[in-house]
């Protein structure tokens, strides 16, 4: 994205409050946080749009600025929110995808055997593991029209919040969904929703967590993993790991 590095920490932690957008507020001190620090993240990305639009340079926010369909570009507010967007996701939600994909690994040994002698499932393992512990765990909607669904009525404009993380366990979508298989074909998973409005940041996330398990894979003899000192992240609709200690084995 063309990001001085110095600017990395205050937007990460710009970015940690980007995602309560996407699950229940806990409480009113984080809506105010939440307020505040996207107010500073969304200005930051205003003035760097500005510098790109006076001196286009070979990076991304330039592409986008420059991108045009059927004669339209996109506007100053669009490009500063799919900034955003595609900053936090290829943070927040893939450090946690890569960690959640460890931990499932460290749990089920005899697949990661499967990967060090197959690593053409590498591609799979990554849908598997975004499918079997998703990092978003909900997602919200709009209903677009009344509608009963197991014996719940919804009114058109209710908002809703579907259990992503439920639908990727839905045992008539996925052959004993309990189990972690990377040879499973987890195409059909719901962990960046579906649609128009599924996340723009998809590819990004499952591009950076096959290059790090495929290098991962290829460059360790072992991957130890202390799930004795597991901490979670305590927030409503992600799983996100706060520590995961992890011991490299070179080959």
């Amino acid at each position: 994205m063309g990001l001085p590095a110095a600017d990395r920490d205050r937007l990460t932690r710009w970015s940690n409050f980007f995602f309560y957008l996407f699950a229940p507020m806990p409480s009113a001190e984080a809506l105010r946080q939440t307020d505040e620090a996207l107010a500073a993240f969304r200005a930051y990305f205003a003035e760097l749009v500005a510098a790109r639009r006076e001196r286009p340079g070979d990076d991304l926010i330039s592409r986008l600025i420059a991108e045009e369909e059927d004669g339209e570009r996109l506007s100053d507010a669009e490009l500063v929110d799919t900034c955003l967007l595609i900053f936090s996701d290829g943070v927040e939600n893939v450090d946690a995808a890569i960690a959640n994909m460890l931990l499932a690994l460290h749990r089920h040994p005899d697949e990661m055997r499967r990967l060090r002698t197959s690593p053409d499932l590498v591609a799979g393992a990554v849908q598997e593991a975004l499918r079997y512990d998703s990092p978003a765990q909900v997602i919200a909607r709009v209903a677009r029209e009344d509608m009963s669904l197991d014996g719940r009525e919804i009114r058109r404009d209710q908002a809703v919040f579907l259990a992503l993380g439920a639908a990727n366990r839905d045992p008539a979508v996925f052959a004993d969904p309990e189990r972690f298989d990377v040879g499973r074909d987890a195409s059909a998973l719901l962990t960046f929703g579906k649609g128009r409005h599924s996340c723009i940041g998809a590819p990004l996330v499952r591009l950076q967590v096959e290059g790090a398990l495929r290098v991962l894979v290829e460059a360790t003899a072992a991957i130890e993993v202390d799930a004795g000192a597991l901490a979670w992240t305590a927030r409503a609709g992600h799983r996100w790991l706060e520590r995961l200690p992890v011991r490299l084995v070179p080959r």
